[in-house]
């Protein structure tokens, strides 16, 4: 986002930004608090979730390196409707938001990325609801693989399941299934797409 950044604006930006880094689990912010700093991760991922009335924890996104996360919120002036956990060791810029919308939203490459960024959330939600009340398991997870191609080598299977509310046992058969067939590979524990076409073919 802040890559095409004139050397006046990201001195300008260094003004109104702090880093700081978090340890794995570190909850970031809660569902409910009013928003305070915009946060643009710099290093690592970042869970977003929501918990239902028992206290369980439901997944919604993982969130890497280059995406803000929260921005909705400081936008529309109201509290997280999600919570926030570091998925992994990060390291974000905390952006303070007044300053920024004063100062950066009126440059189009930066609003052009914020209206990206949103975009790529409302599809995701729509993902979301379409997979989870539509489609059988192993369509979820077959459709998972063909969205999240570039992300997999990062991802557990457990974390596909989560986000997926999908047991881990469902997955891991699905996937020891689609193995069988050539379509995925599993390589020191990292998950691979390697025939996209013939999964797509599968899921037709």
């Amino acid at each position: 986002m802040f890559s095409q950044l004139s050397p006046h604006a990201v001195a300008q930006l260094s003004t109104i930004a702090k880093k700081s880094s978090y340890p794995q689990g570190t909850m970031l912010f809660w569902a409910g608090e009013m928003p305070s700093a915009l946060l643009f991760i710099r290093e690592g991922q970042i869970a977003i979730v929501k918990h239902d009335a028992q206290g369980n924890e439901i997944p919604m996104a993982i969130l890497s390196a280059g995406q803000m996360v929260g921005e909705m919120a400081h936008f529309e002036g109201v509290p997280y409707p999600a919570s926030a956990r570091a998925h992994s060791d990060v390291v974000v810029l905390e952006i303070a938001f007044e300053a920024f919308r004063r100062d950066f939203l009126t440059l189009p490459d930066v609003a052009l990325s914020i209206i990206s960024s949103l975009t790529r959330k409302i599809k995701r939600l729509e993902y979301l609801i379409d997979s989870t009340m539509v489609d059988d398991a192993a369509t979820r997870v077959g459709r998972y693989l063909l969205a999240h191609e570039a992300r997999l080598p990062t991802l557990t299977q457990r974390t596909i399941a989560q986000e997926l509310r999908l047991a881990p046992e469902t997955v891991s058969r699905i996937i020891a299934t689609l193995k069988k067939e050539h379509l995925v590979d599993v390589v020191r524990k990292k998950l691979c797409l390697i025939d996209r076409e013939a999964l797509q073919k599968r899921l037709a």
